[in-house]
């Protein structure tokens, strides 16, 4: 959260509307996450949907000042992840948004109120 941002949200900054707005989404999130869960367990299975950046995004993503060169071609052929590889990954954000769904950060379990506070911690 830019200070531009807080300071659009009026007076009350993220104490306000904003807080109370993100408050009630988590507690949707929370009510429904066995469907939303397991909407996003299709794609853990989907062999056209990659989880992992390739070296090619990632040369995109990178400034182009940047020294640090990331090889895309190794021995003439491109760098292709295993399936087992991309299922690792897709079960590692699986499990991340699930622990977010049942309000846990840090081993601790958090009230939405607890969740909400450390996330706007955290994004400012």
């Amino acid at each position: 959260l830019t200070r531009d941002i807080v300071d659009g949200m009026g007076i009350t900054g993220v104490e306000g509307v904003f807080r109370r707005c993100c408050e009630e989404a988590m507690r949707v999130l929370r009510k429904n996450k066995e469907m939303l869960l397991t909407v996003l367990e299709v794609f853990v299975h989907d062999p056209l949907y990659k989880w992992a950046l390739s070296t090619e995004k990632m040369q995109r993503l990178r400034p182009k000042d940047s020294v640090t060169r990331i090889p895309s071609l190794i021995d003439g052929k491109k760098n292709l992840e295993t399936k087992a590889q991309t299922n690792g990954d897709a079960q590692r954000a699986l499990f991340s948004v699930k622990q977010k769904l049942q309000g846990t950060e840090f081993e601790r379990t958090l009230s939405i109120e607890g969740q909400i506070k450390t996330l706007i911690n955290e994004a400012r």
